[in-house]
């Protein structure tokens, strides 16, 4: 609504608005999405925050210049334009930062949600006086306060970044995931499971990344952060034993001990032997539970 008055107010036609606001606004946002991920990819994550942060809060003051000279299609285009694309910038970096601090991409986009709407207050609740605002600044102020309602952000961002908020990111935190012969170290033993329905549920996929430290196309080359591979047995006792344990049922099942369930599988491939390139290919001859032949 205010937005729509802004451009009534600098006599721009309805026809003029819908035509800069469609195709070159969409077109922008698509660079914006590419230049931020690029940004993000080059530079470290508090630099690419400060570059998004600044671009977003500077390209508001387009519209500012925009209401002081009136009716100029022209400006118009490039005012939305540049908001468009700055704001596609610090979306991907925001997303990106997001990503930094989550290991699991669930919590990511479980807090992007959240945070997307908490952001929508700002459209449907907070944005309901700027009407009074408008009246008692005009379109010029208005666009200039709204700037200045950035930088309380900016604060933040210098606060994080001064307490090395970002130093315990990307490079370093990455360092700490998937730790698994570490985390067997220090605990004396590790469960492990496929993260199903997130990931595949075939357990050949588990001890694969695992042992070898890669995913099904093999990838990353040389396997991720080896020294934290765990060896054959221990990757069968992660989804046996130890599975079993984390449930508090290692009395019941896990191991083909007197008095357990007799839960097991037959394959056609030792997986104790086997290479890496074989152990998707490995088939379930038979599967049994509780000592009953069930496939």
């Amino acid at each position: 609504m205010v937005d729509g008055d802004a451009f009534r107010s600098a006599k721009l036609a309805v026809v003029e608005v819908g035509i800069v606001g469609d195709a070159p606004a969409i077109a922008a946002a698509l660079l914006g999405g590419f230049a931020g991920g690029s940004i993000a990819r080059a530079l470290p994550l508090s630099t690419s925050l400060w570059i998004g942060a600044v671009l977003q809060t500077v390209t508001i003051l387009a519209f500012s210049w925009q209401a002081s000279v009136g009716r100029n299609v022209g400006l118009l285009t490039f005012a939305i334009t540049a908001e468009q694309f700055t704001g596609a910038i610090g979306t991907v970096i925001f997303v990106a930062y997001l990503s930094a601090l989550c290991k699991n991409p669930l919590h990511t986009a479980t807090q992007f949600a959240l945070l997307n709407a908490l952001a929508a207050l700002g459209r449907a609740v907070f944005s309901s006086g700027t009407g009074y605002i408008v009246h008692a600044t005009g379109w010029v102020w208005f666009f200039v306060i709204c700037a200045l309602a950035g930088l309380p952000s900016l604060v933040l961002l210098w606060w994080l970044q001064t307490r090395g908020h970002f130093e315990r990111l990307g490079p370093v935190r990455i360092k700490g995931a998937y730790a698994f012969k570490r985390l067997l170290q220090e605990n004396g033993w590790l469960p492990l499971g496929t993260d199903f329905p997130v990931e595949d549920i075939s357990p050949f996929k588990t001890f694969l990344a695992a042992v070898f430290r890669v995913d099904a196309r093999g990838y990353p080359a040389g396997g991720f952060q080896m020294e934290n591979a765990l060896t054959r047995e221990e990757a069968i006792r992660g989804m046996t034993i130890w599975a079993a344990k984390a449930d508090a049922l290692e009395k019941e099942i896990g191991s083909l001990e007197p008095g357990k369930k007799a839960d097991f599988v037959i394959l056609d491939k030792d997986l104790m032997k086997i290479p890496a390139a074989a152990i998707l290919q490995t088939k379930t001859v038979a599967t049994y539970s509780s000592g009953r032949k069930v496939f």
